[in-house]
This record gives C-alpha cells, structure tokens and sequence, in this order.
C-alpha cells in the first residue's frame, strides 16, 4: 500500500486527533514491512516489537511534522532500535532459550533468481546473509529491502553518513552477488 502526500497530510492529522480510522491506515501502510524488517534482523518476538514500534508512534505523533517518506523512516528508526533493545534484553535473560525465527524471503526482492536461496530454511537464509555481510551491511540491505528507505533515510536511521551507507550497500551487493555466483546462481 502507498500513500500519495495529500492522502498522507490527512491521515496525519486524523491520527493525530486520535481517529481509530487514520491509525488504522498507518498501520495497513506500514505493519508488513515494518514486521518482515523486525523479522529479518532475528526479533525474540517480531509481534510485540511491532506493537512497540506502533506504541511509540502513537505517543510521539503529535509533534511529527513532514512527509510521508520522513514518518516511514521515522518508524523504521523506532523498529530498529526495538529489535536492538530486545536483542540486549534477551542478551541479559539467558533463561530464555534462542529460538530460530523465521526469516522472510529476501530473494524477490533483491532481484535475484536463486532457486538455491528459495530452497534453504528461513533460519539457514539468516546464517547464510551474516556470513556474508557485515552487521553494517546487513542493516542497511535490510532497511532497503524491507524499509524500502533511500541511502539518506537508512543513513538517518543508522546515524551514519548517506555516502557510508551508499558505500556499505554497493559492496554488500558486491558480495552478495559474488556468493551468489559460488552457488552457481545467476541474475
């Protein structure tokens, strides 16, 4: 789902004013993308940290003013840094055993036809991108894939420099296309 800028001034303000139908389509907008980006980075619980993200928004809304690019970007810096809080708390809590989450298929949407990815296990997926790509790297494929977010807005996100970011993502491609092509797969 898209939201044109007229579309999205209203909607701001219908949730700013606490409409149920505005937030309503916030979150129609932006829950399966903020949902596959909590998955993809190995959230304990993408669910609850969705619910963080919304819970967040909600109390912060009343003083955003921008675009629609700008909020989405702002969500993703709040889904970012919940999956990072959740990693610390599960980091601390070593009674809670470490599951493997699922992880969704980046493969379309990468452009890639690898048969070979589309074979593996979510979990293997996982392992297979961290061996590949740096923490760094994996951000910033991650929050383009899912984020859909531009260099700039990942860069905002991060708190990097966007010709850090420009950089990161043209050698995790690199790499990733590199892999690819040991596995025999090609664009």
């Amino acid at each position: 789902m898209s939201m044109d800028a007229s579309g999205f001034d209203s909607t701001l303000r219908g949730a700013q004013e606490g409409a149920e139908w505005a937030w309503s389509k916030l979150y129609s907008w932006l829950a399966a993308d903020l949902r596959g980006y909590i998955r993809a980075r190995g959230a304990h619980d993408p669910d609850a940290a969705l619910g963080d993200v919304f819970v967040q928004l909600a109390g912060g809304i009343s003083g955003f003013e921008g675009t629609a690019a700008g909020f989405r970007s702002w969500a993703f810096l709040i889904a970012h840094n919940r999956v990072i809080d959740q990693s610390r708390a599960r980091s601390r809590d070593k009674s809670v055993p470490t599951a493997p989450e699922s992880l969704p298929s980046v493969v379309d949407r990468l452009v890639v036809d690898a048969e070979v990815l589309d074979a593996m296990s979510a979990e293997e997926l996982r392992g297979w991108l961290s061996d590949h790509l740096t923490a760094d790297q994996l951000d910033v494929i991650l929050l383009r894939v899912f984020g859909g977010l531009t260099p700039s807005e990942i860069a905002e996100t991060l708190g990097k420099e966007p010709g850090t970011v420009r950089v990161s993502q043209h050698r995790a491609l690199a790499k990733l296309r590199t892999a690819l092509a040991t596995l025999g797969v090609t664009r």
